[in-house]
């Protein structure tokens, strides 16, 4: 009687452990459809991470300091989010209706790629042309935003060595270690259109 009741145990006992095995192989399981393989997963954290070009900031200007090097009207009411003061644009060409502008004295050396992020707001639907001087080729680099948004905060990102051509027309493009200075924001014709124009947050960051 006692030799039967341990086989009856015994039997209990694998039962028990065989079905907690299958539980747990089941939890397994559903668990590794919903998650990564595991020889993919080893693969992630033992394979080297490429190397990624650091980001250096090479210029910014987000008006909220001293006086600075721009030319243009400081303005503190309808700035963008986040921001207490804002450049405007003024009529002091003998071309273009509104013109504001930065200058970095000097400090400025493209990179590989050169991206420059800035905001602006515009009154009334006028192309937006950007100049950026290059020192180095004696011609301002250009971009142009034939349709920009009209009456409100809009970010833009743009890549200089990529997105704007020589103002003269040519093919020549920014070029690696060239020297920048200004940064000019222009739009619409002296006599003729009458807008406000503000410009905030200017960045000129490159890659390593």
């Amino acid at each position: 009687m006692k030799r039967l009741s341990c086989v009856s145990l015994s039997a209990v006992a694998i039962f028990s452990f065989v079905f907690a095995g299958c539980a747990v192989t089941g939890q397994d399981e559903s668990l590794s459809s919903s998650t990564s393989k595991p020889d993919s997963a080893a693969a992630l954290t033992t394979r080297p991470r490429a190397s990624q070009p650091s980001s250096v900031v090479l210029f910014q200007q987000d008006f909220e300091g001293a006086k600075g090097y721009w030319a243009g009207r400081i303005i503190t009411e309808g700035v963008p989010a986040g921001s207490t003061r804002a450049l405007a644009a003024v009529a002091n060409e003998t071309h273009w209706a509104r013109r504001a502008s930065v200058h970095n004295r000097g400090v400025i050396r493209a990179a590989e790629n050169t991206v420059l992020t800035f905001r602006y707001r515009i009154s009334k639907d006028l192309p937006l042309t950007l100049y950026v001087m290059n020192r180095t080729q004696q011609d301002n680099l250009r971009y142009d935003i034939s349709r920009p948004v009209v009456g409100a905060w809009t970010r833009v990102r743009l890549n200089i060595n990529t997105d704007f051509r020589r103002n003269d027309g040519s093919a020549g493009k920014l070029q690696g270690g060239d020297h920048l200075t200004n940064i000019s924001f222009l739009s619409g014709k002296t006599g003729t259109d009458e807008f406000d124009l503000a410009v905030d947050d200017i960045r000129v960051t490159g890659q390593k």
